[in-house]
């Protein structure tokens, strides 16, 4: 939908500011509004320029502040170049992970950034969380935020970074965790109410993978109600298997546009089915919601015992025994009969 340098588009969408000045991949410093155009893009023969045009990074106008900063860089040329005007501004901490951290370094945060478009502009959300290891009679899960265990989260906050001017806002989507409530109070100025997150932007939030991947660990397990069955392990779910290119792996959770049965319309949700331990058959799925309001609505959908609901690999099989679906795969076609 959306295509080519500079951006065009064939649906009903506008990109005023396609530029990226904060990303994923952006670990350098820059200058911009120099006495030297940037280069934007290509166009035929010629190259198009142009001139940072937002209130990104700070204003590097005086003696003190290149030195300072060509000290900070260890960078020389930020003292000595010639190119720098009144006006020219040096970014850092252009990285959305490093940005953040600097910003709240006592939030846990996703690992996957997304990016969004809003009003014209390229919007990066990012999932924090509040995280401990301290709270009692809770198991303890490994996560993928700095290799650290846990057995307290929660998606308390969604920071929404600009991509062009590099602007950071807390929302508090939680507001009943004791911890965010604390940090709020430390920081009043930090952590915004999620009514004031722009309707737009509000409609782009999903549930994140990160703390899903640990629910549906958990609830493999804690699903069992029965003292006895859970302390046999009788009934223990797992994510199933799939196979991806010529591997067998397991499965990841996967974000979905479906119509829950008695709801009127489709929704935006992430799920997972489960099979029983060391089976293929399916058993059941679970998913999160994303769409306000029921966003963080977790649903649980257990399929009956008495009948065979096939699973991803007992499809995989079924659709590797159709010998034109099969040779179509691999890349071999059928001859004509």
């Amino acid at each position: 939908m959306i295509k080519d340098v500079p951006p065009s588009v064939d649906i009903n969408l506008k990109i005023d500011r396609p530029e990226i000045y904060y990303g994923e991949k952006t670990t350098e410093y820059i200058l911009v509004n120099t006495s030297t155009q940037e280069f934007d893009y290509p166009k035929g023969d010629k190259n198009v320029y142009t001139n940072y045009q937002g209130q990104g990074g700070v204003l590097i106008n005086s003696f003190m502040k290149r030195l300072l900063f060509a000290i900070e860089f260890q960078d020389p040329q930020i003292l000595f170049t010639t190119y720098l005007t009144p006006q020219s501004r040096i970014m850092f901490n252009r990285r959305i992970k490093s940005r953040v951290t600097a910003i709240a370094p006592f939030l846990a945060y996703d690992t996957d950034p997304y990016m969004v478009v809003s009003g014209g502009r390229l919007f990066w959300i990012q999932d924090a969380y509040t995280a401990s290891n301290m709270y009692p009679y809770s198991k303890r899960s490994k996560t993928p935020f700095r290799k650290k265990e846990l057995n307290y989260i929660r998606n308390s906050v969604k920071v929404i970074i600009d991509a062009y001017d590099g602007h950071v806002a807390y929302y508090m989507i939680d507001t009943q965790d004791p911890i965010l409530k604390t940090y709020s109070k430390v920081y009043p100025a930090l952590f915004k109410p999620l009514d004031e997150m722009p309707a737009d932007l509000k409609k782009h939030l999903r549930y994140p993978m990160d703390l899903f991947e640990i629910q549906v660990q958990t609830y493999a397990k804690y699903h069992m109600q029965d003292v006895q069955v859970f302390y046999n392990q009788e009934d223990l779910w797992e994510p199933p298997d799939e196979i991806y290119g010529d591997n067998r792996q397991m499965m990841k959770p996967y974000y979905i546009i479906i119509k829950l049965p008695d709801e009127d319309k489709e929704e935006f949700l992430l799920m997972l089915p489960y099979t029983p331990s060391k089976k293929d058959n399916m058993i059941g799925w679970l998913a999160a919601r994303s769409d306000l309001p029921h966003y963080g609505n977790l649903l649980v959908y257990k399929l009956s015992k008495d009948k065979l609901a096939y699973g991803p690999m007992q499809v995989e099989a079924r659709i590797d025994q159709q010998t034109e679906i099969s040779q179509r795969k691999t890349g071999i076609r059928p001859h004509a009969g």
